[in-house]
């Protein structure tokens, strides 16, 4: 899980495209959980997942299985 290591007010390690703190593309995302073989996990309350990345950085997003549920409300 997350833990406790991040440093608040601070974005996320940027994207190789995107380039930019605390912002990243659904492609990004998606390349890096290939590339470094994450298993993205589910929180099921927020209706969201998430990762952690880079030893210092974590990144919530939505996917396919995350509209579904959003759009079963």
């Amino acid at each position: 899980h997350m833990g406790c290591s991040f440093v608040a007010g601070q974005g996320g390690a940027p994207g190789k495209c995107t380039n930019s703190p605390g912002v990243m593309s659904n492609r990004e995302i998606r390349q890096l959980i290939k590339d470094q073989n994450i298993t993205p996990i589910l929180n099921e309350t927020a209706m969201v997942k998430y990762f952690t990345y880079g030893g210092d950085s974590w990144i919530g997003y939505d996917d396919e299985e995350t509209y579904a549920l959003k759009q079963g409300l």
